[in-house]
């Protein structure tokens, strides 16, 4: 019986280490509310730096990710009111498309439960951005493109509650069709650590249960035997 049982719980172990993390993962459309991470487009170099499909940055705290461009083509570092005239706040760090009508995709070496930016249009007037994740989650956010230099241009985001996000891409559709955006440093919410995956939950409340199953069987008296 104690081989059977031990048989038993293995399998049913095997089976919880085999489940699905983010079968159930929802996805909402995110303002960058509770990030508690950013990668600065800075470290790319000055202004005027041309940035290659596939570059590597890294967030403050610790996230690797790679920039590209869908179409193979680079992109460039600008600052709001050094080479973009625009609507983020003065000095901001910013990441252009270079008018190369390519979608800005950022990938993720570590998954993360959120990630967005401020985003603008190359043309003034208004716009749609979307935002896409790597499990095809998409939101999308219009604005108006402007001069102002005083932080109306939208912010756009998505979040997970299963921190699955991989990688999200970002595009623009202006007046004219055209997808010539410029984005902020990317914000992010971490995979929280320490936080037990639910495939781990499941193993722990098995070996907890086969742990007490054990204990209880061990402290049950011996029956005792009467002579004939």
């Amino acid at each position: 019986m104690g081989a059977l049982m031990r048989k038993a719980l293995l399998g049913t172990l095997l089976a919880a280490a085999a489940l699905p993390t983010t079968a159930n993962a929802t996805t909402t459309v995110w303002g960058g509310t509770g990030a508690n991470d950013s990668i600065s487009w800075g470290q790319l170099g000055s202004v005027g730096t041309s940035v290659m499909p596939g570059t590597s940055v890294t967030s403050t705290g610790g996230v690797n990710a790679t920039v590209t461009d869908d179409t193979g083509g680079q992109m460039e570092r600008l600052d709001q009111g050094n080479g973009w005239a625009g609507s983020f706040t003065s000095g901001t760090q910013l990441l252009w498309n270079e008018g190369s009508v390519g979608d800005i995709i950022i990938n993720f070496l570590t998954p993360v439960s959120a990630a967005g930016a401020l985003i603008q249009s190359d043309l003034y007037g208004s716009f749609t951005a979307t935002a896409t994740t790597n499990d095809g989650s998409t939101f999308s956010v219009n604005g108006i493109s402007s001069d102002c230099a005083c932080g109306s241009n939208p912010f756009l985001g998505i979040m997970s509650d299963s921190a699955n996000i991989s990688s999200i891409r970002f595009n623009v559709s202006d007046a004219n069709g055209a997808n010539d955006f410029a984005i902020g440093p990317l914000q992010l919410i971490g995979n929280v650590a320490g936080v037990p995956e639910p495939a781990t939950w499941a193993m722990m409340l098995i070996g907890f249960g086969a742990v007490g199953w054990t204990v209880r069987r061990k402290r049950r008296p011996a029956a005792s035997m009467q002579v004939v």
